[in-house]
């Protein structure tokens, strides 16, 4: 194990030949560096962690951005400024770290460590800094399989490859007696070539009874959704390889339907579901699933371990011998089988069973008259419609009203790659205080209208597994409680005449938008409603002022642009200060003069000023001829709230990979240095994409709020 010095730096390597606790704890607890000599402790008492922001460094790392939060700790992104490549680094929660947390977060990094695969995320370095600790791995530029399959399905004999390679780099580490025991889509990372990447070990345990270990039985780890059995019952001792075959499982269950075995809208249920509901065939859910796939996946969710697989490398096995066309060695379950296992999960339910039968035929016996022939029944039932019960409030600020308020709600359901409204679905309620609605998983625009007092409009999403990462944005933000409600961030209501002060007034209208040339064709009539728009985008000085950042700075340098940060983070700043980010079609109308010009200043295109990025104030030509607004085609390109879905009447190709890889979002606004000219000349017209979780040092963005809710 490879840790560094927190006084010099120094690379300390830590032997471990006795995997006891207590040897463990005293390595945690006793680390002299041979450099400096400085002591110090991994494992206090009470070590106190500090979560670092953006711009900030965890050692020789500097943080970029927020890759996700767990309950243990946050990811971020971060560069190593010794080697220059880009590594994931993990730190606890903020808060005070116990000697059994410090114990779990290193045996994580033990268990990782010990894993050399390509397709397992590799641990680069264990380290401290200030009082934290910190844990270096490999960065993967890619989403998680559980996002991959809400954009794509996967034919079987696809699946049936990720699922080989899946399994080979499990059975390594389980040759090493490490098992994961939370293997879930969520935790396995598809990158830029579709290869998987196997992270989070969390929950690793060695099964040498004398590793440390902080669970007891009794108590259930692991994500509820895929767990074996053995994990739904507490039952640590049981919970072994064969449980991790269980939960790739699952996974190859997903690969196959694009569904789970088990459904249910709370937890409590799913784990009664897990330990005695049969479960449904993939074929059940999806007819073109092959026999013998068919046959492996239900091999692996047995009930009882004893009945799956050897192990997974067995599993591996009979995937490929099945992709080689030769015999597989499952064999599907009997009837006599399925009927006896039954019997065992519900013995009193199998004896009444047995007595209304001896009454049936009875009864049977005892009716002389010809039966009645009546015309077959046909029973259609739809699919089940997956919901979770999502909890929401909302939140007042600037003021108040007489009585109790009343806010009305509208939900706006997003297509799910293009993130367009789905109209036909939108659902409106009213309530004077915690609203619970079922959700079905997606994104969402949430409208939250008081009368008399102001609105708000904010995106928010509704997670397909409540256990995966949330975010700390407030668009990907999420938390569970104890009645397995889904509970989204509030949504705060700012007095109206507050967030407008300053702003400048663009009554809307219908206008040609979109030029003649391939990446913003074809022309096409777009209306837009009135709104409100910033006359210049947010400066150093207002985005500190929302304690969002601590970023320092000059006074000189307080009016330039607020440039380099995530859509993620510009959208959660409009948020707090109760606006939202422009749409693409109100950018441009107001950079056309509402579609009169082609520029803000008129038409002439030698005036197009010179790219880079200035003061909000300096700029005298890029000022719009029918308002107050500058710099809309020049200084920084700016964030819109729109993904960059085909404009109508577009004839589109199937995506690239690398498109359905992240979620990107409209860039307008000044062009890039290296833009063809024909590009450049059409500068108020131009869109361009950027991943919602990237930043760029040129871009940044300005605020809006409509003058009526939307879709209220």
């Amino acid at each position: 194990m490879q840790f560094r010095c927190p006084n010099c730096r120094n690379p300390i390597v830590i032997e471990e030949h006795d995997e006891s606790v207590g040897a463990s704890q005293a390595t945690l607890d006793a680390i002299t560096c041979p450099s400096c000599n400085s002591k110090f402790s991994l494992s206090a008492e009470e070590t106190t962690t500090y979560i670092p922001e953006k711009g900030m460094s965890i050692g020789h790392f500097d943080v970029r951005q927020v890759l996700g939060e767990g309950a243990f700790g946050t990811v971020y992104k971060c560069l190593d400024t010794e080697l220059n490549r880009f590594v994931a680094v993990k730190v606890p929660r903020e808060g005070r770290v116990s000697q059994d947390s410090a114990a779990l977060f290193m045996r994580e990094a033990r268990a990782a460590a010990a894993i050399n695969h390509p397709n397992v995320i590799s641990v680069y370095e264990v380290g401290q800094y200030g009082d934290g600790f910190y844990i270096a791995s490999e960065f993967i530029d890619g989403i998680a399989l559980s996002e991959v399959l809400k954009l794509r399905t996967f034919p079987p004999r696809e699946a049936g490859q990720l699922m080989i390679k899946l399994l080979r780099a499990v059975q390594v580490f389980h040759d090493k007696g490490i098992v994961h025991r939370d293997l879930k889509s969520g935790n396995i990372l598809i990158d830029t070539s579709y290869e998987p990447h196997i992270a989070d070990f969390g929950l690793a345990r060695r099964e040498n009874p004398q590793e440390i270990t902080v669970t007891q039985t009794g108590k259930i780890i692991g994500t509820p959704a895929y767990m074996s059995p053995e994990q739904a019952r507490g039952d640590v001792k049981g919970t072994t390889a064969t449980s991790d075959q269980y939960s790739l499982g699952v996974i190859f269950y997903e690969l196959l339907t694009n569904d789970r075995p088990f459904r249910a809208t709370n937890s409590r249920t799913l784990l009664h579901s897990i330990l005695t509901d049969e479960v449904r065939s993939p074929r059940s859910v999806n007819a073109s699933v092959p026999k013998d796939l068919d046959t492996i996946c239900c091999k692996a969710l047995e009930k009882d371990p004893a009945c799956r697989y050897d192990s997974v490398g067995e599993m591996a096995d009979d995937i490929q011998r099945y992709l080689d066309g030769h015999t597989i060695t499952a064999r599907p379950a009997g009837i006599g089988l399925k009927a006896r296992r039954w019997c065992e999960r519900n013995p009193w339910v199998a004896a009444l069973s047995v007595v209304i039968g001896i009454l049936a035929v009875a009864t049977a016996a005892l009716l002389s008259r010809e039966p009645e022939v009546l015309p077959p029944v046909i029973r259609i039932e739809a699919p089940p419609v997956k919901t979770h019960n999502v909890r929401m409030a909302f939140t007042m600020s600037g003021g108040q009203i007489p009585g109790r308020p009343v806010a009305k709600w509208t939900v706006v359901p997003l297509e799910p790659k293009a993130a367009q409204p789905i109209e036909s679905e939108i659902v409106r309620f009213e309530s004077d205080g915690d609203l619970t609605m079922p959700l079905k998983p997606g994104r969402y625009l949430f409208v939250v209208s008081i009368s008399d007092f102001g609105f708000h409009e904010v995106f928010r999403r509704v997670p397909e597994d409540p256990t995966e990462l949330s975010q700390v944005y407030s668009v990907e933000k999420w938390s569970m409680n104890a009645e397995g409600e889904v509970v989204l961030p509030p949504v705060n209501i700012w007095q109206r005449e507050l967030i407008t002060s300053g702003m400048v007034k663009v009554s809307g209208g219908e206008f040609s938008m979109g030029a003649d040339i391939e990446v913003v064709s074809p022309v096409h009539r777009r209306r837009v409603d009135d709104f409100y728009i910033d006359p210049a985008e947010v400066t150093l000085r207002d985005f500190r002022a929302t304690r969002i950042s601590s970023t320092e700075f000059t006074e000189d340098q307080a009016r330039m642009p607020m440039t380099g940060i995530s859509w993620l983070t510009a959208a959660s700043y409009a948020e707090a200060i109760g606006k939202r980010l422009p749409l693409e079609a109100e950018f441009e109308f107001v950079a056309t003069n509402g579609g009169t010009t082609e520029y803000p200043w008129g038409d002439n295109p030698d005036l197009i000023p010179p790219t880079g990025v200035i003061s909000v104030e300096t700029n005298t030509i890029d000022i719009c001829r029918n308002w107050p607004i500058r710099g809309l085609c020049s200084n920084a390109s700016e964030w819109t709230w729109d993904t960059p879905a085909p404009y109508p009447g577009t004839q589109t190709k199937a995506p690239a990979i690398h498109r359905l890889m992240h979620e990107s979002r409209v860039i307008r606004g000044a062009a890039p240095e290296d833009a063809p000219r024909e590009m450049a000349i059409r500068v108020s017209r131009f869109r361009r994409r950027l991943d919602a979780e990237m930043s760029d040092p040129k871009v940044g963005f300005r605020c809006c709020v409509s003058d009526k809710p939307l879709f209220e």
